[in-house]
């Protein structure tokens, strides 16, 4: 585990410096659902084969009703996805 990066360009960076001195360059790459795509991203840029496996995937509740109304982890989720857009747009300025 890669602890010392500030942001998902730097984790990449600093995981592949640790890892393809050991020959690894295929990765299973775990991270939310929402923050996988910019990611994948990274990982690739650096020279890794990425298998994604996301995880806190969105799910609706079943109920049409319930899912127009609004909930309190509906603000965290837009706020998630939000940060998402904003860090793939810094990194397509870099």
């Amino acid at each position: 585990m890669e602890s010392t990066s500030i942001d998902t360009q730097e984790n990449a960076q600093n995981t592949w410096a640790m890892l393809e001195k050991e020959g690894i360059k295929k990765i299973v790459l775990v991270t939310s659902h929402v923050h996988m795509q910019r990611s994948v991203a990274q990982f690739q840029k650096v020279g890794f084969e990425v298998m994604p496996a996301p995880t806190g995937k969105f799910s609706p509740s079943g109920s049409a009703l319930l899912d127009a109304l609004p909930f309190t982890g509906g603000l965290q989720n837009s706020r998630q996805v939000l940060h998402e857009w904003l860090g793939i747009l810094v990194t397509v300025q870099r």
